[in-house]
């Protein structure tokens, strides 16, 4: 699978280990959902002093749990850049919850607390996911009306080209 994903592709990102069942737009949206989760732990603290194994399998965990019930059209997928701020987003709203205990509570078995984490990652997935959505959706609507206005933009630079060029053959 070749998937390109900023600067690096697919295989090169080893803490994740991406399902091979996964089609190219699911594999995106995997990854850009690890991403996410990887910079949430990042950013708290929570996986400072991990091994890889451990982090990975952490990252795992709760990707595919809130993987499911997502889905998304391949060109909804937001680019791997957006990750930092989408778990910025998801911090907040959890440190709201938790406090300066969420570093300790992202690694907790919990189900309850897992369950609130994964809850509080679909509601912005969805959000970030739906306004990519809307964005294309109304490019789309837009599309034909920039179609109309450049060709009548080129209707109108034709006409003073002709006429300039009628102005000028006739001195």
């Amino acid at each position: 699978m070749k998937l390109s994903l900023s600067s690096k592709p697919l295989k090169e990102y080893k803490i994740l280990k991406i399902h091979p069942s996964l089609n190219e737009k699911e594999a995106h949206a995997t990854l850009f959902l690890a991403m996410v989760v990887f910079h949430i732990f990042k950013r708290t603290g929570a996986i400072k002093g991990l091994s890889d194994k451990e982090i990975s399998s952490h990252i795992s965990r709760v990707v595919f749990k809130s993987r499911k019930g997502i889905t998304v059209a391949a060109e909804n997928v937001p680019h791997i850049r957006k990750a930092k701020s989408l778990a910025k987003a998801v911090i907040e709203e959890l440190q709201k919850k938790y406090g300066d205990q969420l570093k300790y509570m992202l690694l907790e078995p919990d189900a309850v607390v897992e369950a609130f984490v994964v809850r509080c990652l679909k509601k912005h997935i969805k959000r970030q996911f739906q306004q990519r959505s809307q964005w294309n959706d109304d490019t789309k609507e837009r599309f034909p009306f920039l179609l109309l206005l450049l060709s009548f933009a080129g209707y109108f630079l034709m006409l003073i080209g002709l006429t300039m060029g009628i102005i000028i053959f006739t001195l």
